[in-house]
């Protein structure tokens, strides 16, 4: 769980998924920590939620970061292959 220490030792956050960025995100409200004023906040594998947030959050949409999900879940192995991350830059960092 993320308390009010860490958000003030931290400079920033990435998040593995939106759904944990999305909770923390309303538990640093809470503690009145201001995004990205006193905390940037990143997800790595996010999707519309991230919109749903006031200020918008980043993320990370990295292909390969979906096949090895997918494989965790029990798709069948792939080529492992160079993909370029890109990132959808929003106001939270």
């Amino acid at each position: 769980m993320l308390s009010k220490e860490d958000c003030a030792t931290l400079d920033g956050i990435a998040f593995l998924t939106e759904g944990l960025a999305y909770r923390s995100f309303f538990l640093m409200q809470t503690y009145g920590v201001r995004v990205p004023a006193d905390i940037a906040v990143v997800v790595i594998d996010g999707s519309r939620l991230c919109d749903e947030t006031t200020p918008p959050l980043e993320r990370i949409a990295d292909e390969l970061t979906r096949r090895l999900m997918a494989a965790i879940d029990g798709a069948p192995p792939f080529r492992l292959v160079h993909i370029p991350p890109s990132l959808t830059k929003r106001k939270s960092t």
